[in-house]
Parts: structure tokens; C-alpha cells; sequence
């Protein structure tokens, strides 16, 4: 009997088709090493397994930025687990703690300078955070240019981002941050045309 019958390539197909199988169930994570991960992120994520413990107020070391009240959180089941949560309302602080570094709480710090701006330029325009798809009306901003290109661009007040379709939650943004990498394309686009006019 020739091995190209139909026999052989019907059962060459049907072996293929199991390995085929085989390799997709092997690359999907299998119950038992999903069901950790899913406890633990089920555990950590609501904040009422959480039980609160101080008000902290955060103070970036390098540029002394205050980056705010928040209310410090411990979990009873992760032994030296903390969970600090922004605070908007003013809140007796029992502690001041520095942090250092590159900090990110969806409001970025504007970085030290590396070198020296060469020039600086103010606009009032609307803005329209890309990344966090929150926005602001007539926000107040300096573009700092060095090098030959634009390098930061700096909150000149305190501003509140809203999204509009949660009105009823807002970010509030520090004189200071630099919002250039946030910016989304229209409104960089916005403030350049601002900016050359």
C-alpha cells in the first residue's frame, strides 16, 4: 500500500491537529495557576478588606514637591502590605514621609532639570490629557524649549481634570507637573500653533 493513501494523510492530519490542540491548551495558564493570582488580586483589590490606619502626607525628597494627604492602609492578612489612597479633603496628618525617585500616581512630577532651559513660553489653552482621558478648560501653561525641541510642559496652577463621562470624579494636578508626555495629540498640536502665532 503507497503511504500518500488516503488513510495515512487522514491520520498524518488528525495527529497534527492533536499536537495543534495540545500546544494551544499548554500556553493557557491552567486553573491551579490561575486560582493564587485570582485570590490574592481578589483579596487586595476591594479597600474594604483593607483597614485604615493614618493620614500620611507625602513629600517628593527632590523637589520638595507636596504630593499630598493620603489616608495609609494595612492589610490584615499581608504583613507589611501598605495602600495609600489620595486624599482631597484636608485631613490632620499624624506623619510626614519623603519619597524619592521617579513618583507616578497618575499625576507625574516634573523631573530636575539635566540641563539648561534655553527658553521659556506661556499659553492658556484647553487640554486634553490622552493616556488618563481626563480634560480642563483654559489651563495655564509654561513650554519650556531646550536643545532645539520642546522639553516640558509645565501646570502653571493647581488644576482639576475631570472625564467627561465621570463628572463626579476629578484629578487634581500640582502647579509644577509637567504634563508633556500625558498631552494628547490634538492639544500638543493646540498649543504649538498657540505658541508660533
Amino acid at each position: 500500500m503507497n503511504d500518500t493513501s488516503l488513510d495515512k494523510l487522514f491520520a498524518d492530519a488528525r495527529a497534527a491537529m492533536r499536537q495543534q490542540v495540545q500546544r494551544r491548551k499548554a500556553a493557557v495558564p491552567t486553573p491551579q495557576e490561575l486560582s493564587a493570582e485570582e485570590r490574592l488580586r481578589k483579596e487586595l483589590a476591594p479597600i474594604a478588606n483593607w483597614t485604615a490606619v493614618r493620614a500620611v502626607t507625602l513629600v517628593h525628597q527632590e523637589t520638595t514637591t507636596l504630593l499630598g494627604t493620603f489616608t495609609e492602609y494595612h492589610h490584615p492578612k499581608v504583613p507589611g502590605a501598605r495602600r495609600l489612597v489620595r486624599e482631597y479633603e484636608q485631613l490632620p496628618s499624624t506623619s510626614v514621609e519623603y519619597v524619592t525617585g521617579q513618583w507616578s500616581l497618575e499625576t507625574p512630577l516634573p523631573p530636575r532639570a539635566s540641563h539648561i532651559w534655553h527658553q521659556s513660553r506661556e499659553a492658556m489653552i484647553d487640554v486634553v490629557l490622552g493616556k488618563m482621558h481626563l480634560s480642563s478648560p483654559f489651563v495655564r501653561l509654561s513650554a519650556w524649549f531646550g536643545e532645539g525641541r520642546l522639553e516640558r510642559v509645565l501646570l502653571r496652577d493647581d488644576t482639576v481634570f475631570t472625564h467627561p463621562a465621570q463628572a463626579t470624579e476629578c484629578v487634581i494636578l500640582p502647579a509644577g507637573t509637567d504634563v508633556l508626555n500625558e498631552l494628547s495629540t490634538r492639544t500638543l498640536d493646540h498649543l504649538m500653533t498657540t505658541l508660533s502665532a
